[in-house]
């Protein structure tokens, strides 16, 4: 009596059996486990479980900045037009505290002149007084404010006591005293414009 043929197929593993052999397909856990929900079926995972390690996509924060590169040492000409528009800024509030004092002999008006016109020469010595004091303060502090700023490096401070210097000309026929604080005034700023000093108010580049 012959067997009936069977409707197995020899290629066909016997029921139970992983059609694919022992290893489980790509991205199906060994376990029976399902990827996290969201996870792609294609990543690599782990015999555990655990879902392999992915290359870092890490980048800078959007908000860092480059660190700026250090400045090089002060020249001796910056240090020294430093002290000169110092001495130009002490020198110009001492003029200032003079025309104060005598305002109207200092201002060059004339005690006849103003009583010829019919103004109280108390009113006029009170007003120059008071304006020499205010004009002296504000442009002493000027003076300080460009030198520490040129000592820093500045370059808006070299160009602001440039136009400064130049306007100070005007004046330099007016005393002997405010021939010298403008003089020193000048020396220092033509001291910032020197070789050693332009290296050293150059924007340094960024350093990343």
């Amino acid at each position: 009596m012959s067997t009936p043929p069977s409707n197995t197929d020899p290629q066909q593993p016997p029921p139970g059996q992983n059609p694919h052999g022992d290893h489980p397909p790509q991205g199906q856990d060994p376990y029976g486990q399902q990827p996290p929900y969201g996870q792609q079926q294609n990543q690599p995972q782990s015999p555990y479980g655990y879902q392999a390690a992915q290359p870092s996509g890490y980048s800078y924060p959007a908000g860092s900045t480059p660190a700026p590169a250090a400045k090089p040492p002060m020249p001796k000409e910056v240090n020294l037009a430093f002290w000169l528009i110092i001495a130009a800024g002490a020198l110009y509030f001492i003029s200032s505290i003079m025309t104060a004092m005598d305002p109207l002999g200092n201002a060059g008006v004339g005690l006849d002149q103003i009583e010829s016109s019919g103004v109280d020469p108390d009113t006029v010595a009170g007003l120059i007084s008071t304006l020499s004091i205010v004009l002296g303060i504000v442009f002493t502090g000027l003076y300080v404010l460009i030198a520490f700023f040129i000592r820093k490096g500045k370059n808006w401070a070299r160009i602001t006591g440039t136009v400064f210097a130049a306007l100070s000309i005007f004046g330099i026929a007016s005393g002997i005293l405010p021939a010298v604080y403008t003089l020193l005034g000048i020396a220092g700023i033509v001291l910032c414009f020197l070789k050693p000093s332009n290296e050293y108010f150059k924007p340094q580049p960024a350093r990343y």
